[in-house]
């Protein structure tokens, strides 16, 4: 697997504002390099001082916001930075088919629901994007 950045692990900011998830995915994903942003500044500042292999985006990032917040920092990324992929997910299962629908339309390459992605679905579908990714690349 290669990597955009000067790193030997895939770099990978992951945007939620649950501490217990982004403790899971760092454990979980411990073949990456997990960079934690709990909102939309952190974010987007983030991403425009560093290289990203890939973002995972939460759709309800911040406790403030609708569901739909994640959409709006989807558009910026893609408009911004569009040779990063980006995996949606959500926890909010009521708004599920919607948020799947507007995320693809948006150009995100995955939409996951929290609960239901199995430890090795994570794993398998990151290294998958990421390897897809490099060979658009070249």
């Amino acid at each position: 697997m290669t990597t955009k950045n000067n790193h030997s692990l895939p770099k990978v900011l992951l945007i939620d504002d649950h501490k217990e998830f982004h403790n899971n995915m760092e454990f979980l994903l411990e073949d990456f390099e997990i960079i934690s942003a709990y909102n939309e500044t952190e974010a987007t500042n983030l991403v425009k001082k560093s290289s990203f292999d890939l973002i995972i985006l939460d759709m309800n990032f911040d406790i403030n916001s609708d569901y739909f917040a994640g959409l709006d920092l989807l558009d910026h990324f893609q408009e911004k930075f569009p040779e990063i992929p980006i995996i949606t997910v959500t926890g909010f299962y009521e708004k599920k088919e919607e948020l799947r629908k507007k995320s693809k339309d948006k150009g995100a390459k995955k939409f996951l629901l929290k609960d239901e992605t199995t430890n090795e679905e994570w794993i398998a579908i990151c290294k998958s994007i990421l390897d897809q990714n490099a060979v658009d690349d070249n």
